[in-house]
């Protein structure tokens, strides 16, 4: 089963670190964030982006080419170096 963060999982772990509680609830309800969390998971969806991290390397977003590489999930320093060399190489 899928580990999932709840709200209160959320602000448990921001109060550990020190976080301001009260301005991250305001934060979590704004319209603001709500739209930017919309639009970055419509992003993923879009490149098939299926967990995180995932990087883009390379090209656009908007215009992806020969030069633009998805690297979807955790990957060893090395590799993700060897595909921004590559990526600089196109």
């Amino acid at each position: 089963e899928q580990n999932r963060f709840t709200n209160d999982l959320v602000l448990q772990i921001a109060e550990r670190v020190g976080l301001d509680i009260e301005q991250l609830k305001k934060d979590m309800l704004s319209d603001s964030v709500q739209q930017e969390l919309t639009d970055n998971l419509a992003l993923a969806r879009e490149l098939r982006l299926v967990g995180t991290p995932a990087f883009v390397v390379g090209g656009q977003l908007n215009q992806p080419t020969e030069k633009t590489f998805y690297v979807p999930g955790f990957v060893p320093l090395e590799t993700l170096s060897q595909t921004i060399n590559q990526a600089r190489k196109n």
